[in-house]
């Protein structure tokens, strides 16, 4: 069973993805990184030594920090409020840009909504996972203050005076921001995708809205973008509260970093093992500079705390480089290659046909020498079949096969193909072990996957139809690999030979 299930999970891999996927999914976790290294630097308040300054404000870009990256403060002052404000702003205008969109082409043109909706959405997504941890640090930092000569300050600008009218009126009006991006994007993120988790590799459109959240990972761990999200809204912003200025708001920290990367290495989430050691360097790192942060915050260390710290982070960058080199730039390569064999084939195939027409109508100039018309009429058919044949080999790479083996081969049998789909898996799906589908969960699934795989016309909806009647005949199952697969191809359709 367990080799089984190992087979099932290389050949249903990541294999035959577009590499550049890959390689947007590899940026979204250098830059989660980053913004971690960044996010957390500011909530725990830490000076960073010498070199290891000029790291953490290469990770504003990534946070897209624009205060801390054009350094604003030195050309005209804003005040914390301001830049929160600022930044709240910045994906209501995005929704409120697509909104308009949506409304000036639904009602005064004809084009298709459902494509305006679909980027709005992926973009959206995108904009949050950029935006993320930097509201957290900021929205939250709205309620540290601290006590100087018997007065309270806002920890973040030491300008504003808490308690007063006026930070009353922007701690409300924050409270609302905080139900709405750090507890409400995670929130809504995980409805949405529980509430069709059976359907995101099978329409369309929730890959396309909402892909950039889950398409990552195995299909066991569609949540997982939310285990990432709380990781950066504890290290990026509740850790602010927590003894702040103190070891123990450190110890806390480390014990954060170590529980998200020991779940990391228990279940290892991604569907590429290449995304699976990016993040596994990433969270190894961020473990390290937490506990570094000890030395930092005690003056100890000097020139090694730096190397090391310099060291761990920019580990993170080279496992980036080292996957790109050895697996995703080679398949970009390879795909755009073939883009242009095909490119060449084609151009050799117009030539050809150029070629063979002007002949013809050369030979249609001389009609008293009608064996030859016949003669370069007969080549110029060879010649387009040669260059028809040239194409497809620019389409599809030759196999050597002599032409003996070709015609003793058997050719592989549709029915032997359906039964290896359904085999592998129903290995996948057989969640407990037991060489049996045993709940409708399982059921569904597997029925769900197979008609993808398997490219049946079929909607959800019909495939719940079709469940649902099985449960009217019988309240529980336990089938068997023979039993589904029978089963199976009578309610879908599918020959049996």
């Amino acid at each position: 069973m367990e080799d089984g299930a190992e087979e099932m999970e290389q050949d249903t891999g990541a294999e035959g993805e577009d590499p550049l996927e890959d390689l947007s999914g590899q940026l979204k976790l250098l830059t989660s990184h980053f913004q971690v290294l960044s996010g957390g630097g500011k909530s725990l308040n830490i000076k960073w030594p010498g070199t290891a300054a000029g790291l953490v404000r290469l990770a504003n870009y990534f946070n897209v920090d624009v205060f801390a990256i054009f350094s604003i403060d030195c050309v005209e002052r804003w005040t914390h409020f301001d830049k929160l404000h600022a930044f709240i702003a910045a994906p209501a205008l995005f929704m409120g840009v697509f909104v308009g969109m949506y409304l000036v082409v639904k009602n005064f043109t004809d084009m298709d909504t459902d494509a305006i909706k679909n980027f709005a959405w992926s973009k959206f997504m995108v904009l949050m996972f950029i935006m993320y941890p930097m509201l957290c640090t900021n929205l939250l930092a709205v309620f540290q203050c601290r006590e100087i000569d018997g007065l309270e300050w806002l920890e973040a600008d030491l300008t504003i005076q808490c308690y007063t009218e006026s930070w009353t009126n922007e701690a409300i009006l924050t409270l609302v921001f905080i139900v709405i991006f750090p507890f409400g994007v995670p929130a809504m993120t995980y409805t949405l995708l529980s509430r069709n988790r059976h359907r995101l590799h099978i329409d369309a459109k929730f890959s396309k809205r909402l892909g950039f959240v889950y398409n990552r990972y195995e299909e066991t761990y569609w949540f997982w973008e939310c285990t990432e999200m709380l990781r950066k809204f504890l290290i990026c912003g509740c850790m602010i509260f927590i003894a702040p200025g103190t070891m123990l708001q450190l110890c806390f920290s480390i014990v954060a970093g170590a529980f998200f990367l020991s779940i990391h290495f228990k279940f290892q989430p991604f569907d590429d093992d290449l995304d699976d050691n990016l993040q596994t360097a990433a969270l190894l790192a961020s473990f390290l500079t937490l506990v570094t942060t000890v030395l930092v915050r005690s003056n100890e260390g000097g020139g090694a705390t730096v190397a090391f710290l310099l060291i761990v982070n920019l580990g993170v960058l080279a496992t980036a480089l080292y996957g790109l080199v050895q697996d995703t730039i080679p398949e970009i390569v390879e795909e755009y290659t073939d883009y242009y064999d095909q490119i060449v084939g084609l151009k050799e195939t117009l030539e050809a046909a150029a070629e063979e027409l002007a002949l013809l109508e050369e030979a249609s100039q001389a009609p008293d020498q009608g064996a030859t018309t016949g003669a370069v009429a007969a080549v110029a058919v060879a010649k387009v079949s040669s260059a028809d044949t040239a194409k497809d080999a620019a389409k599809e790479p030759a196999e050597p096969v002599q032409e003996a083996e070709s015609k003793s081969a058997p050719e592989p049998e549709p029915d032997a193909d359906l039964e290896k789909q359904i085999q592998k898996l129903f290995l996948r799906y057989d969640l407990d072990g037991s060489g049996t589908i045993n709940s409708f969960d399982e059921l569904e699934q597997l029925c769900c996957n197979l008609g993808y795989r398997l490219e049946l016309e079929l909607n959800p909806k019909q495939i719940d139809t079709i469940i649902a009647q099985v449960k009217a005949e019988s309240p529980t199952i336990e089938w068997d690999l023979a039993t589904f697969s029978s089963w199976f191809r009578g309610s879908f359709g599918l020959s049996q030979k």
